[in-house]
């Protein structure tokens, strides 16, 4: 299929050749319904098939996908702001999920597990939970709900990690008086059964103002965190643990054009980096960065100028790895980057 009949936002796979990517359809109206497309690749991404569209209402797009096997997947957008939907049969169609909407969601195990805010329509006020359930259920549990979960727009971050480990960071500003600074971040080892509160790994080490952007793990208990220094210094940051969170080593510099939001780690020494943007006209310079040394010295692994996505949707979460090898990102609209050595080389293809 052509890139320039869709901007891809979102894309996830269930093996190195099964995937699947969501998007908008380039001259969709503000005012229309059924803009938000799913394709489908069985082949890693030569080729892609166009599935069909997601019955969204008017004005609404969702521009994150992710399945949870070749036939169960669930549609969103990422800050909660409207109701999800899911598909049971690899998504040829959907259907609209019941209960809260759902900013974040990832596999662990047999289960979903998602954040999920009390209303819709974010900005927040929200209130936000943990919450879990079997594949391809809509019967939730909740993991987590605590009673000073207001968060001010609609941010969250949720990241699992092998049978029974699940992440959750909240890096936006807190609302109605309850100030933890650099947000929330919260830790459970056991399925959600349990959680610690840690402090924001982006303020430590004489950083005061530092702010979460992202957070990404791989196997082995790594952990690394994406961070700017403060909102008027733009510099970036990355911290990586080896321990689950524990710990973590020094801020490392990240170099490159700055504006990076994306982040992918595949060990304690691997990490990547991309940049996105929220909407806007005219050419953006694309940029994927990578280190190999645990983020000492940095080097650009694919760039590219394309055309900015306009104010429906743009990238967010279009980096990451489905093992040590296999690694895709998209840097416009159009082009979808993979590689297939661990991150040090990266061949352009179309949608």
């Amino acid at each position: 299929m052509g890139g320039a009949s869709l901007w891809v936002s979102d894309l996830s796979w269930v093996s190195d050749q099964d995937g699947w990517a969501i998007g908008t359809a380039n001259g969709c109206a503000a005012t229309s319904a059924n803009c938000t497309d799913v394709l489908r690749t069985t082949d890693g991404g030569v080729q892609w098939t166009q599935l069909g569209t997601i019955p969204t209402p008017p004005g609404q797009v969702l521009n994150q996908i992710k399945f949870a096997n070749s036939e169960v997947g669930y549609a969103f957008v990422a800050n909660g702001q409207f109701a999800a939907y899911m598909t049971l049969n690899g998504g040829r169609s959907w259907q609209l999920m019941p209960g809260p909407p759902v900013a974040a969601l990832k596999v662990l195990g047999g289960t979903v597990v998602a954040v999920r805010f009390n209303h819709s329509g974010c900005p927040g006020p929200c209130a936000w939970s943990v919450d879990a359930a079997p594949i391809g259920s809509t019967e939730w549990r909740t993991l987590i709900d605590p009673p000073d979960n207001q968060v001010n727009h609609g941010s969250a971050i949720l990241v699992t990690q092998g049978p029974d480990t699940i992440y959750a960071a909240f890096p936006s500003n807190p609302a109605q008086g309850v100030v933890r600074p650099g947000g929330q971040f919260l830790i459970s080892h056991n399925g959600g059964t349990t959680w610690s509160r840690i402090g924001s790994p982006c303020r430590e080490g004489g950083i005061t103002q530092g702010m979460t952007i992202n957070v990404a793990a791989a196997p082995a208990q790594v952990l690394a965190v994406l961070c700017l220094e403060s909102p008027s210094q733009l510099s970036e940051y990355v911290r990586v643990s080896t321990n689950g969170g524990d710990t973590f080593g020094p801020p490392r510099a990240v170099a490159g054009n700055g504006s990076f939001s994306q982040l992918a780690v595949t060990s304690g020494s691997s990490l990547f980096v991309g940049n996105a943007v929220s909407g806007g006209s005219g050419a953006y310079g694309y940029q994927l960065m990578g280190s190999f040394d645990g983020g000492l010295r940095w080097s650009t692994l694919a760039s590219q100028t394309a055309a900015l996505p306009g104010p429906r949707t743009a990238p967010s979460d279009c980096l990451g790895f489905e093992d040590a090898a296999h690694g895709r990102w998209i840097g416009g609209a159009s082009s979808l980057w993979t590689t297939s050595d661990g991150g040090r080389s990266w061949s352009e293809s179309a949608f």
